[in-house]
């Protein structure tokens, strides 16, 4: 409303926020997802090698933490098909 009321051209701003980097990435929403699982399975995984063996407990952040890499590595070969089948964004 206060473009309206400055008596500016409310097209010029669309123009700028098409092109803001604070544009919704809808692959974002795939990405914190497979984090989280892989992070939560990473982390079972350590607490069960934990308790079946009888180990330390180092075992179960450095597996959350490598299955959180593993997540983004994943997710960073899905975002490249989807944005090769799909093309680039205007």
């Amino acid at each position: 409303m206060s473009i309206i009321e400055k008596g500016l051209d409310p097209a010029d701003y669309k123009e700028l926020y098409k092109h803001s980097m604070w544009r919704i990435n809808p692959l974002s929403n795939l990405k914190w997802g497979l984090v989280a699982c892989f992070v939560g399975a990473g982390i079972l995984i350590g607490m069960w090698i934990n308790d079946f063996y009888q180990v330390r407990d180092h075992y179960a952040p450095a597996l959350a933490l490598i299955a959180g890499g593993l997540a983004l590595v994943l997710f960073y070969f899905i975002a490249a098909k989807k944005t090769r089948d799909i093309g680039p964004s205007p």
